[in-house]
């Protein structure tokens, strides 16, 4: 069972999962090693996940061009195949109008439309229906509502290293097209999408360049907008808690949006082209306590909601910040940029 204390340790990683013992432990109340020996009990639980980098994909060339929902009943066997297609992202089962959700990342629009029929043929006829709907922006609201309560601002304790006071100066930052790359940055992008955590002198190894080329390197992606942060994939069945998609239809999205703001736990953002023009996911221990949510969003939202679309999630089958072998995926961005396919 997790401890007040472990959730701490969660709410620092999930800001920086770089922050050394020594960090963690001042924002958890607890010596360094207790913090390292909590961590390992955590990772060995499948609480944690994975270590990740959150990265401005088309600084990459990468685009998050649509979630695909599917309806039908499908194999596991199915659902393993589409988790082996490099550009889906994320897979997650739900219960509801659709049964499975694909995240489909991709670096041209072309492609995306090549995957959707992979999938539809790995699928054949147990897909009864499906909805491919374009993103138009995402992004994280708040992700701590597992705490037990509103906590110090981590960003108030002033940690140091890891990178974040850089992140915190450059966040705001996000480049348009294609950035320009080298082999290392590349390098370096990969292994830590595999490990986020990676020690500085692992790293400088694995990629044959000097610790302070690495280190330099990072802070650069970091200040050109291409890294966001250093985070952490929690596993949140594991933790009590339940995953809810809500599509709102609504007569003002942004109203909306603002009065979900408020809900500490609604954990992320999205907005697409077409059947809801605005989509939340929220955690909750409850089912009761979603819909009880729901219904007092509406009351505070009088006139301003439509109509609204809930599934809850059953498992997610795949996670991933960003798709691998990213060297090749680049060269072949950068040859479509050439010859003035992608911008």
């Amino acid at each position: 069972m997790l401890t007040h204390q472990d959730k701490l340790i969660l709410y620092a990683l999930t800001v920086n999962c770089r922050f050394p013992y020594s960090t963690i432990s001042k924002i958890a109340n607890l010596k360094p090693q207790t913090v390292k020996s909590r961590i390992e009990w955590m990772e060995k639980e499948g609480i944690i996940d994975k270590y990740y980098i959150t990265v401005f994909k088309s600084s990459v060339g990468i685009i998050r061009y649509a979630d695909m929902f599917l309806k039908g009943k499908f194999t596991q066997e199915q659902i393993d195949k589409i988790a082996q297609i490099p550009e889906v992202g994320r897979l997650t089962s739900f219960h509801g109008n659709y049964q499975l959700i694909a995240t489909l990342n991709s670096p041209t629009n072309e492609r995306a439309s090549e995957v959707v029929s992979e999938i539809r043929s790995i699928l054949k006829n147990d897909l009864e229906s499906y909805d491919t709907l374009e993103t138009s922006k995402s992004r994280y609201l708040q992700r701590l509502f597992f705490l037990d309560k509103e906590e110090e601002s981590i960003y108030d304790l002033n940690p140091n290293g890891s990178f974040q006071k850089k992140i915190m100066l450059f966040k705001p930052n996000f480049p348009l097209g294609v950035e320009d790359l080298d082999e290392t940055d590349l390098s370096i992008l990969e292994k830590l999408r595999h490990n986020a955590i990676s020690p500085l002198n692992e790293l400088s190894e694995r990629v044959g360049a000097s610790r302070i080329t690495v280190e330099k390197k990072i802070v650069s992606l970091i200040e050109r907008g291409i890294v966001g942060y250093f985070t952490v994939n929690l596993d949140y069945s594991k933790m009590g808690y339940q995953k809810f998609f809500v599509g709102f239809n609504t007569n003002d999205r942004n109203k909306v949006l603002e009065h979900i703001k408020q809900n500490r736990h609604a954990h992320s953002h999205y907005e697409y082209k077409s059947k809801w023009d605005l989509a939340i996911t929220f955690f909750y221990k409850d089912s009761r306590d979603m819909f009880a949510y729901l219904r007092e969003l509406q009351e505070k939202c009088t006139g301003l909601i439509n109509s609204y679309d809930i599934l809850t999630a059953t498992e997610e089958h795949k996670f991933e910040s960003f798709q691998d072998k990213l060297s090749k995926v680049y060269a072949e961005v950068r040859g479509l940029v050439a010859v003035g396919v992608v911008v």
